[in-house]
């Protein structure tokens, strides 16, 4: 998105394609009261939200339930989640010919970047943060 927004701003796409080496997106993200954070075992449409079936659990996905040390709510502390787009020559191609932000979005996914949410479902499977939260910070995916 930022590639299209600064296009959108008046810049002309060949600066923007000869002048970003990399577009880092990043979102803070609550993490769970290592505590009082709950196992549980999460339904399938749930884990289909943010991109996970139930055979990539590995490990106990974890809810927050709230104590005292966070004040009841079930999160201390953050972190960040992220996503990294590489400016390579096909990518620089793309912006020249004025493609819309799902265009990059799908070139660079296929060539192995990480989404935002892909980085927080890496962290629910951890039991760093829980579902509801990674929802609620990130976007659906533009297709």
């Amino acid at each position: 998105g930022a590639v299209t927004r600064l296009v959108d701003m008046g810049i002309e796409p060949f600066l923007v394609s000869s002048s970003i080496l990399a577009v880092l997106a990043q979102r803070l993200i609550r993490k769970l009261c290592p505590d009082c954070r709950e196992p549980y075992i999460p339904g399938e449409s749930e884990l289909a939200r943010i991109g996970l079936k139930s055979g990539d659990i590995t490990a106990k996905i974890c809810r927050p339930k709230g104590c005292r040390n966070c004040r009841n709510t079930g999160y201390r502390g953050r972190m960040a989640i992220q996503e990294l787009m590489i400016m390579d020559d096909e990518t620089r191609s793309l912006v020249m010919q004025n493609a819309d932000a799902a265009t990059l979005r799908r070139k660079c996914t296929s060539q192995g970047m990480t989404l935002l949410r892909q980085d927080g479902a890496a962290r629910v499977l951890r039991g760093e943060t829980s579902i509801e939260e990674l929802l609620r910070v990130t976007q659906e995916d533009i297709d």
